[in-house]
């Protein structure tokens, strides 16, 4: 029997709604132990550049930090991200700061599992080990910060994903503006971990993105991750820059797909 649904009125208030700036990008956070991936919805707002979207460097650092997070879960190293302090400097969408969250949990689920003997993960895949780790999960802490017209969509999209993929992780947005004592303005302890993607771009915030750098980078404890690809920078600016940065930090210098740079900065 033939079925026939209608009749259908279309009018131009229809498509009102319809936010051609608005797009929703499923980004996916792998699993040990052979689990299915989570995946995590990101909101960008294209009329609100450059906060609103995200740039090349953010990819190939998550890219980075997926491949690092792999290879200890394969070789049962211990985690890099779980139980530490991170911080996401000008997190833009926040696409890394919760994405690391993610993998912080999936490092926490994963010392979980290897602590209960017989256990089974989500998927019911039987763990045997016998190893024994506490049963509490180490305490891990994402702070991401940029500025105030920033924490909107910032905190819709730690609101949309935590649950999902970090609900045992401490993830909250700050408004952060570059300058002088950083960690006293956030009223924060040393972070372990620092993620800087595409900052390097507006020559008149140079002093005062490095000094938050330089503040941010406690001497023996914290690594900093620098992301940066050429956007029409002056190349003399750019040569400065980086040189003060070299003078100021140990640096690790990688080229990555996309052209992209990588930083990796101690003191």
């Amino acid at each position: 029997m033939p079925l026939v649904l209608g009749p259908f009125n279309y009018t131009a208030g229809s498509f009102q709604s319809y936010d051609s700036n608005r797009v929703l990008r499923p980004i996916s956070i792998p699993q040990g132990n052979g689990s299915n991936p989570r995946i995590m919805l990101l909101e960008e707002t294209w009329n609100n550049v450059p906060q609103g979207r995200v740039w090349d460097s953010a990819f190939i650092l998550k890219d980075i930090f997926t491949k690092q997070v792999q290879d200890r879960l394969e070789g049962s190293r211990p985690p890099i991200f779980a139980g530490k302090r991170i911080l996401d400097l000008s997190a833009g969408t926040g696409l890394l700061g919760v994405f690391l969250a993610g993998l912080a949990q999936v490092e926490m689920d994963l010392l979980l599992l290897r602590g209960r003997p017989n256990a089974t993960n989500r998927d019911g895949i039987t763990n045997s080990s016998t190893t024994h780790i506490s049963n509490a999960p180490p305490s891990t802490t994402v702070v991401l910060t940029d500025l105030e017209d920033a924490m909107e969509l910032i905190q819709r999209n730690i609101a949309s994903n935590k649950r999902r993929i970090a609900p045992n992780v401490s993830i909250e947005a700050k408004p952060l503006i570059w300058g002088s004592s950083p960690l006293t303005r956030l009223k924060a302890d040393p972070f372990d971990v620092v993620i800087a993607s595409d900052v390097v771009y507006q020559v008149d915030s140079f002093n005062s993105l490095l000094e938050t750098l330089y503040d941010l980078c406690t001497p023996g404890h914290t690594t900093l991750y620098l992301g940066y690809k050429w956007r029409a920078l002056d190349i003399d600016m750019e040569r400065q820059f980086f040189e003060k940065l070299s003078a100021m930090f140990s640096v690790e210098k990688s080229l990555h797909d996309l052209e992209v740079q990588v930083w990796c900065l101690k003191r």
